[in-house]
């Protein structure tokens, strides 16, 4: 048993020793062998399509013309040549910016909205730039990967699966985003890029303190701020940024101000109106001409698929719509097409003036945790609405959050013909003249 184990240990370590290089851009031996980087064009096409499901690619050619030209400016001044990059502007007014594997970077219209001059994005698109050279997401898949071989091997060794699973969570959580170390190596990666495409050094760090203020000054209210989930920013982490690139020189430096107050001039700030709006504890979607409350408490999140709301418990409201079958009832489309045979005590009701069924799930689970869920179908013709409601099972019995979610539901009402036709908020950029006051 003992040899046998030996032989496995020693395998595993001849695996990973062969699956380390040297990257080009940080000279530094990488363990990224597990995924090739031929491999990576195909990881990223796949998750490309998915990203695109979730956002939208926001719908103005002239700025997504504008960011993609920023970032072929960054491209020929990096180590990687045979990425294909690409560059996209989600729909989307939560402030962020990533990238994935094959050299597919986005940056959002939200983030966007946020940033001073040109010079600031270039920062952003070198940051993520960056993460794409040093093959970072490589090396996050290898370890893991690497990490559940050695776990098995643990596991083995030990027969005990406690320790394995509790060493496999701390795996899952150590690379369930980019290390301190990864991300200030694509912040000196990105400054390297900056100055050799002739922008200020600086920008990067100026980006950083500017979403540090704005985290301070709209945090509190739920600003829609997801880069510092991503991009951990620290007042080291901006000092550190600022002091690197004290030490760039770079003749001329780039920031573009005008030019991009020109470009984001009139592009959408916070949520719009195209796929729907929150308005305090109340979610508007003037296109489909609906409306519906969720309980106070409650955290609404809008995306293209579905409105998400949750409270500090667990407790989760989701909406949504589905297609159904031309005369179709309501009650058979919850059976047949939604609750696919498991609903169970179906009721029938109407919820203003909509024909509704409501029936509940039981052994359901969400995260791998019991939870009590009830669906909530409301007529609409051709289609219907969808509410998923899920409470945790240690609180189910809660009187009042089951009478909360039951008010949210039948809450669902029409709009009026002034809430059908608001307008979202647009940024407007306006000429300041000489001697003028603010």
């Amino acid at each position: 048993m003992i040899k046998r184990h030996l032989v496995v240990a020693l395998l595993s370590s001849t695996l990973l020793l062969g699956a380390c290089s040297t990257n080009p851009a940080t000279g530094q031996s990488q363990f990224t062998g597990l995924l090739p980087a031929s491999q990576e064009a195909s990881i990223g096409a796949s998750e490309h399509e998915k990203a695109i499901a979730e956002y939208g690619i926001y719908n103005n050619q002239r700025v997504q013309n504008y960011v993609r030209s920023i970032g072929t400016k960054i491209v020929p001044f990096t180590e990687r040549q045979e990425v294909n990059y690409t560059f996209t502007v989600l729909d989307t007014p939560t402030i962020n910016a990533f990238a994935l594997p094959g050299g597919y970077v986005y940056v959002t219209r939200g983030l966007l909205a946020w940033a001073n001059d040109e010079a600031e994005l270039a920062g952003v698109i070198a940051h993520e730039i960056g993460h794409v050279t040093a093959r970072h997401s490589a090396a996050r898949y290898s370890q893991s990967v690497a990490a559940q071989l050695g776990l098995s091997v643990l596991g083995a060794v030990t027969s005990t699966a406690g320790l394995s699973q509790a060493a496999g969570l701390g795996a899952n959580l150590y690379l369930s985003q980019y290390s301190q170390g990864q991300e200030y190596e694509a912040d000196s990666l990105g400054i390297r890029y900056l100055a050799r495409a002739q922008y200020e050094p600086q920008a990067m760090a100026g980006f950083l303190q500017q979403l540090n203020r704005q985290d301070a000054l709209e945090g509190k209210a739920g600003s829609g701020n997801a880069f510092f989930s991503s991009h951990p920013s620290t007042p080291a982490r901006v000092q550190r940024t600022a002091n690197e690139a004290a030490g760039v020189q770079v003749a001329n430096a780039r920031t573009g101000a005008v030019d991009y107050l020109r470009a984001i001039d009139g592009i959408p700030y916070g949520e719009g109106t195209e796929q729907g709006y929150i308005n305090g504890q109340t979610f508007i979607h003037p296109k489909l001409g609906i409306k519906f409350d969720v309980p106070q408490g409650f955290k609404i999140a809008n995306s293209n698929d579905a409105v998400v709301a949750q409270d500090s418990s667990g407790t989760t409201i989701i909406f949504d719509m589905d297609k159904k079958q031309a005369g179709q009832s309501v009650d058979d489309y919850l059976f047949q097409n939604w609750g696919q045979q498991k609903a169970q005590n179906l009721e029938r009701l109407t919820i203003n003036s909509k024909q509704a069924a409501t029936a509940v799930i039981q052994g359901a689970q969400v995260d791998g945790k019991p939870v009590a869920l009830r669906l909530v179908a409301i007529d609409n013709g051709d289609s219907v609405y969808r509410f998923q409601q899920a409470i945790p099972s240690q609180i189910a019995g809660n009187t009042s959050i089951q009478r909360a979610l039951q008010q949210s539901a039948q809450s669902l009402r029409g709009l009026s013909a002034s809430e059908r036709n608001v307008q979202g908020q647009t940024i407007q950029v306006v000429s300041a003249n000489s001697g003028d006051t603010v």
